[in-house]
Formats: C-alpha cells, structure tokens, sequence
C-alpha cells in the first residue's frame, strides 16, 4: 500500500459529541474506530512496520522442522499490533523447500462475552489475536518477518546459524527481520563473487565490515552474501554487486548474459583489481575492460560533480583504498576501481596502516556507493510507475473533494 493510496483511508471526520445525544452500538463503534485508526495510520507513517521488542527464533533442540518463536510485540505493514506473550513452538512441515518465508499476522477473534460478567447486557469483547505462516512468495496481505530460511529439501531440519552475518542452507536467517523505528532502514543486499581463481578472504571481510557500518551508521540495512554464483544466482535480488580478480579471466556465457541484464534492469557492478605484490596494472583490468567491450559499454573517469562523488558525503575524487595509486571510471551502472577499496574496507593498506581519519572516509565514499547503486535501481524500477499529470490532479481533486 502507498502513500497516495492511504490519502483516501485516513479518517477525516469525528463525531461530536452533545448532551442529549443517541449513543447507539453503531455511534459507539464509529466513536472508538476513529481514534484506532488514527493509531494504525500513525505507527504506518511515522514508525512503519516492524518488531519492536523480543520475537527471538531459535532451532528446537535437537533440530527438527519446528521453530521456537520467544514472546514479544510487532507492528505489520498496515500498522496493526501483534502481540505473543507467551514462547509458541512452530512446525513448518514437509510441504516445501527453497526460501521459505516465516511471517507473523495480525488476528481478531468473533466477538464474544466475557465469562467473568454474567449479568445480562454485559460487553462483548473482541480479542487480538496472531497467526504464523510459512509460504514460499511474500502476501499482499498484512505481515511482519520473523525469520526465513533456504531449505536444502522439504525434510530437512533447520538449525541455528553458526555465523548469522551469512546464514548456510537449512539454518535460521534473521538478517531480513528488522526493528520499528521511526523509518524502517531500505535494505541493501550485496553480492561478492572471486573471478580468475583469486580467493583473498580481505574482500569478503571488508564488505562485512562495510555492512556493519552501514547497519550502524546510516539509514540502509545492508546484507552481503559471499561467493554467490553468477550463473545460478537471482541478480535481481541485488543492489550491488562485487566482483575482484587478480588475473586474467574468462566468464561462461550465461554469467555474462546474466551480469549483462542485471546492469540493464538498474543493476550496479563495482568491478576491482586485486594487485597485491605485483607492480604496474593488473591483468585482471584487461579481462574487466574486454568483458565491458562485449557489453558496448564505455567508461569515462569519475570527475567532481559525479553524483558518485557528492552523494551523501563531498569528495572532490575517488579517495584512494589499499592502493594508494589507482584509477576509478564509471558508466551504464558499472565502476570500475583499481585502488582495491575493500581491502581498505578491511582496514589494510599497501603502504602503511591506515589512519582513523582515513578509515572514516573510505567508509563515507562506501555509503556514497551504496546511495549511487541504490539510486540506480529506485530509478529503473519507477521508470513506469509515474502518473500522468492528469491522473495527480484527479486524485487530488477527489481527496480534496471528500465531505468533512
């Protein structure tokens, strides 16, 4: 549900209330419903969706295909609050494999009287109440996240993760879930992938620190998934992604078909050097730039005034990552880097350790990245979705047409 869509749900009109006046079942029910959902509308534009206090998730012991969900309060995406106060065991069955979605939902039990009041015309009460799902595709329905899971088949078990920042298959993910705040985070997935046999686990590490950063310090939820294949992978799943190589490469077709569509559809590919010991440009820039030539793609140098380089931080060029003297060019959603910023990412630099001045600007020009690649695809996906002028000024007038 958008934003222009809630223009026409929101209550505009209370009732007034006068000495004299007929309260019937039908003025009490508008009377409450009024100020509840002005309380649904507020958490769903200020404080949005999300959980806001325990619902733990932990594996049975010993693992089987139950869940253990830990009492606590959340908010769905139609501003509705989900209470569990009490630890509910969940069985997701056999019934699926692959990502499995497990989500919460809001309820309401038929109203009913209460026990306790025996004495004729006493209230009905209607209770909250919650339900939990497993499915296999989001709803359009009201939900909050709790956890997810890649399921290796539809009897396997699900475990905890033993490392959280990148769940395996069959374990417990809760990278996707996120906490009510003021304004839920966008999330950012990043994708990593070693080309040409190199394997230094410092860009792997770096982008995980990049993602702490960016989960602490700015208003995105980033994920980074390692050693994703380009041709098996969802790209589309992807804000950007990170590929790094030493030596010359040659990728199979379908990967370069897929990189190719996924930069066509708003996606962002940050390519790198890995130099290392060597001296002079690494061949892998030449395997980069032949693989940009079957695409027809053509760079310029990132110069000032490049959104790249003013977005959110200023910097009047690409600062330098672990190698002090690199290059960095851009065009059609691709950046093309040989200063190796991960490994500056990962705290390291060829020449000397980095100082706290320079770790903090190598991490501002990772945030400007991540805005640039989110802009890109934000930019692609609303390329259709814009209404004609006309179409704004009808929904205008009807909204402004609406009886006090």
């Amino acid at each position: 549900m958008n934003k222009e869509d809630l223009l026409y749900l929101i209550p505009t009109k209370r009732i007034k209330a006068f000495d004299g006046m007929a309260v019937t079942a039908d003025v009490w029910e508008l009377a409450h419903e009024y100020t509840r959902q002005q309380q649904r509308f507020h958490l769903m534009l200020s404080h949005r969706h999300g959980i806001l206090t325990g619902l733990n998730i932990i594996a049975s012991i010993p693992p089987d295909t139950s869940i253990y969900i830990l009492p606590g309060v959340a908010v769905d995406n139609w501003g509705q609050t989900i209470i569990l106060s009490q630890p509910l065991s969940y069985d997701i069955g056999t019934s699926a494999e692959g990502l499995i979605y497990i989500l919460l939902h809001y309820a309401e039990s038929r109203p009913r009287a209460d026990k306790s009041r025996g004495q004729e015309g006493a209230p009905m009460f209607v209770h909250d109440e919650f339900k939990v799902s497993a499915v296999t595709s989001l709803p359009d329905t009201p939900f909050v996240e709790i956890a997810r899971v890649v399921r290796s088949s539809r009897t396997a078990v699900l475990k905890n993760a033993e490392n959280p920042l990148h769940p395996d298959l069959d374990e417990i993910d809760l990278r996707f879930r996120y906490h009510a705040a003021a304004l839920p985070p966008k999330v950012v997935r990043i994708a990593q992938n070693y080309l040409g046999g190199l394997t230094h686990a410092q860009h792997g590490e770096g982008l995980n620190y990049l993602a702490k950063t960016l989960n602490r310090e700015s208003k995105y939820r980033a994920v980074v998934d390692l050693d994703i294949s380009l041709e098996n992978a969802n790209l589309s799943h992807y804000t950007l992604i990170y590929l790094t190589a030493q030596q010359r490469f040659d990728l199979p077709r379908l990967a370069l078909n897929n990189l190719y569509n996924y930069l066509k559809q708003g996606g962002t590919v940050l390519m790198e050097t890995c130099q290392r010991e060597q001296t002079g440009e690494p061949p892998a820039a030449a395997s980069f730039r032949d693989m940009l030539a079957s695409f027809g793609f053509t760079l310029t140098d990132a110069k000032l005034g490049d959104p790249l380089l003013a977005d959110p931080f200023l910097f009047a060029y690409p600062p330098r990552g672990f190698e002090p003297h690199g290059g960095l060019q851009m065009g059609e959603g691709i950046i093309l880097s040989t200063y190796d910023y991960a490994g500056a990412w990962a705290g390291l630099q060829r020449e000397k350790p980095p100082t706290r001045e320079e770790i903090r600007a190598i991490f501002e020009w990772g945030l400007n990245i991540v805005t640039h690649a989110l802009h890109r695809r934000e930019t692609y996906l609303n390329r259709d979705q814009r209404p004609a002028a006309t179409t704004l000024s009808k929904q205008l007038s009807a909204f402004m047409e609406q009886p006090e």
